[in-house]
């Protein structure tokens, strides 16, 4: 989630609504650490390019009252990704990659 008064990552133009304050800003920080966690994760077993962590103010965030992060693990309307997302073994992997991530998480919380 993007902090109050502040860009999303996706357009840095700067919008009144950004002074918003949402419920789940309240975890600005640990919602970088859980979605550190699980990029660093999803990107050691999957290979791919790590194109970093994007924030935004998705709906399915703004009112959370914990810690979140919004997880896509690929896009249907990308051939390789929707063959990928078709097999039950990758499908195993990137549930792995992200209990390992939240595994991680909950070290850093210790």
């Amino acid at each position: 989630l993007t902090p109050r008064h502040q860009p999303s990552t996706r357009d840095a133009t700067l919008r009144s609504s950004d002074s918003t304050a949402w419920p789940g800003q309240a975890f600005n920080v640990w919602n970088m650490v859980l979605g550190h966690a699980l990029q660093r994760e999803l990107v050691a077993v999957t290979g791919e390019q790590d194109r970093g962590l994007k924030r935004s103010r998705f709906s399915v965030l703004r009112s959370i009252r914990c810690p979140a992060a919004l997880v896509e693990l690929g896009f249907l309307s990308h051939a390789p990704s929707a063959n990928r997302l078709r097999s039950k073994s990758e499908i195993a992997v990137l549930a792995d990659a992200l209990f390992a991530g939240i595994l991680r998480y909950q070290g850093r919380l210790l």
